[in-house]
């Protein structure tokens, strides 16, 4: 079943005979051109809340495209099938990154083809969907950052020195149980190797999901307006960095 939303425009794609449909949101008003911001949302996919935090990014900066990585119209229906979904995402990350490939060439095509879309793409993910724009951008996609927020750190394919392109930022709860400490020591390393531009910000105190408004769920993830308008406020600033940082004459 296909599912429209208000103020969102459906982008289809496919990947293997399979269908998907990611939702484009364009941020402020006018013909300027803007950057692009690939979003991969939780494990639940392409919900309303997640095209409505699309919204809020896009605000008078960005052209949000949601990325489907489910398919066909499907929707988890509860945790555990959606947990379900993210361990067959973890286990095969080959398959991962050539579905965000997917999803990010069919954002590209549109926004380009609508003339809403400008020089310069960035991706950000959330939970599952940050550790999803981690492999997009250890594949070697051409984006100018990537940021995970509240997502795992580890791969199975560690990002290679020279294929690298995107700057990477990473932000993570103190106390996420999700994420234990030594992946935190795995990510330096592997970023090190790499010769990435990278950073790694810790949200002292905070459980997983700190950004997802009504997530209470104890000693595992709650949700915090302080350090999910801090992390909002970073990834705008990272990715204007990156973008000026690509602008520069010889870059």
């Amino acid at each position: 079943m296909t599912v429209e939303f208000k103020d969102a425009r459906r982008v289809a794609y496919n990947l293997d005979g399979k269908g998907y449909s990611g939702q484009m949101v364009r941020g402020g008003s006018g013909a300027s051109l803007k950057p692009g911001l690939l979003m991969a949302p939780n494990f639940f996919g392409v919900t309303q809340e997640a095209v409505e935090r699309a919204r809020m990014l896009a605000g008078d900066r960005y052209v949000v495209f949601v990325v489907d990585m489910h398919g066909d119209g499907h929707q988890p229906t509860g945790f555990p099938e959606a947990e379900a979904g993210a361990a067959m995402f973890k286990a095969d990350p080959g398959f991962t990154r050539r579905l965000m490939r997917a999803g990010l060439e069919a954002f590209i095509s549109a926004g380009r083809e609508n003339q809403l879309l400008g020089e310069h793409v960035a991706a950000v993910g959330f939970c599952l969907g940050g550790r999803n724009v981690l492999e997009l951008a250890r594949a070697g996609a051409d984006l100018c950052a990537a940021v995970s927020i509240h997502g795992e750190l580890q791969t199975t394919e560690p990002a290679q020195s020279g294929l690298l392109k995107a700057d990477m930022l990473a932000i993570h709860a103190s106390k996420d149980p999700l994420v234990p400490g030594e992946q935190l020591g795995g990510f330096k390393r592997e970023m090190d190797g790499a010769n990435a531009h990278w950073r790694l910000v810790v949200m002292g105190g905070q459980l997983h999901a700190f950004t997802d408004p009504g997530i209470n769920v104890p000693d595992v993830a709650r949700y915090n307006e302080r350090a999910s308008q801090q992390s909002y406020a970073l990834l705008n600033a990272f990715i204007d960095e990156a973008i000026a940082a690509r602008s520069e004459p010889g870059v």
